[in-house]
C-alpha cells in the first residue's frame, strides 16, 4: 500500500482477507481524509475573510493528499468488494463508504475553490461590504459546523446524529437562498 505524503496510511492489503477489519481500516482512513478537509475549510475561511493568503499553499497541498486518499480508499474498497465474501450488512457499509469518500473529496474541492477565490479577491481587490462579509462569515460558520457534525457522525458511526444533520442541511439550503437574494438586492 502506498503511503501518502502526510505519513498516515491505515489501509493494509493483508486485511482484505477479513472484511470486517478492512472496513474498519478504510473507515479510519476516511476519518483522516475528513480531518484534512475540515482543516482545509478552516484555512479557506481564514484566507477569504481574514486575507491570510499564506494558507493557500497548505490548502493546495492538502488537496493533493485528499485526492490521493480518495483514489487509494476507492481502490482498496473495490478490491474488498471483488472478493465477494461480504455479508449484506458489510456490502451496504462498503457502498456507503464509497459515497462518503466522494463527498469528502468534493468538500476538499470546495475548500480549494474558496482559497482560489480568496486569492482572486485579494489580487483584483474586489470590494465586499461589511454586511456581505458578515453574511459570508455566518454561512461559513453554519456550513462548517454542519460538516464537522457530519464528520463526527462518521467517526462515531452515529445514525441519529446523521439524521439531525439532514434536517439541518435543509436549513442551510434556505439560508443560502436568503443570502443569495440579499446579495442580488444589494
Amino acid at each position: 500500500t502506498k503511503i501518502g505524503s502526510n505519513g498516515k496510511n491505515y489501509l493494509d492489503r493483508r486485511a482484505l482477507q477479513s472484511p470486517a477489519l478492512a472496513l474498519i481500516l478504510a473507515t479510519h482512513e476516511i476519518n483522516h481524509m475528513a480531518a484534512l478537509t475540515l482543516e482545509m475549510l478552516k484555512m479557506s475561511r481564514q484566507a477569504f475573510l481574514k486575507n491570510q493568503l499564506h494558507l493557500l499553499d497548505s490548502i493546495e497541498k492538502n488537496e493533493v493528499i485528499v485526492d490521493d486518499l480518495q483514489e487509494q480508499i476507492t481502490f482498496y474498497l473495490s478490491a474488498l468488494l471483488s472478493q465477494n465474501s461480504l455479508t449484506e450488512v458489510q456490502s451496504r457499509r462498503l457502498a456507503n463508504l464509497l459515497h462518503i469518500v466522494v463527498d469528502i473529496e468534493r468538500v476538499g474541492d470546495h475548500a480549494t475553490n474558496i482559497g482560489r477565490l480568496a486569492d482572486k479577491k485579494h489580487r483584483e481587490q474586489l470590494p465586499f461590504s461589511e454586511i456581505a462579509l458578515n453574511e459570508i462569515e455566518l454561512f461559513f460558520g453554519k456550513a462548517f459546523d454542519l460538516y464537522n457534525k457530519a464528520c463526527l457522525s462518521i467517526r462515531e458511526n452515529n445514525p441519529e446524529l446523521a439524521k439531525q444533520i439532514i434536517h439541518r442541511e435543509e436549513n442551510i439550503d434556505k439560508l443560502e437562498e436568503e443570502l443569495r437574494q440579499n446579495h442580488i438586492h444589494r
